[in-house]
């Protein structure tokens, strides 16, 4: 059986909307009025979306509350069935990301 790749929120909001709106992470958590290191740990999926950061997203986006909330649930299933590595060490005060979301230019 092939397996179908789920979409992480986190690149979901950075390549589906932020990306294509010129948005940077500082600019969106600006906006927010949230700490840039909150919408990088969104990105990164270390940090989660609550119901109030995804009603935000929806009526930022044009989408819906169910719509983030959702893609984080399908992510943390899928993560459920089958671990993944952990990026980063729980002890470090850096914010690990992917590579191709740490090297984009918005975090520069």
């Amino acid at each position: 059986m092939q397996k179908i790749a789920v979409a992480r929120l986190g690149e979901v909001l950075l390549v589906d909307y932020m990306v294509p709106l010129g948005m940077t992470v500082n600019g969106l958590a600006e906006y927010l009025g949230i700490p840039a290191l909150y919408v990088r740990g969104v990105i990164s999926g270390r940090f989660s979306v609550d119901r109030e950061l995804a009603t935000t997203f929806a009526e930022m986006f044009r989408t819906t509350p169910e719509f983030w909330l959702n893609l984080q649930a399908e992510h943390g299933f899928e993560e459920e069935r089958e671990p993944s590595l952990i990026l980063g060490d729980e002890n470090s005060n850096s914010m690990p990301s992917p590579p191709e979301v740490r090297d984009n230019w918005m975090f520069h």
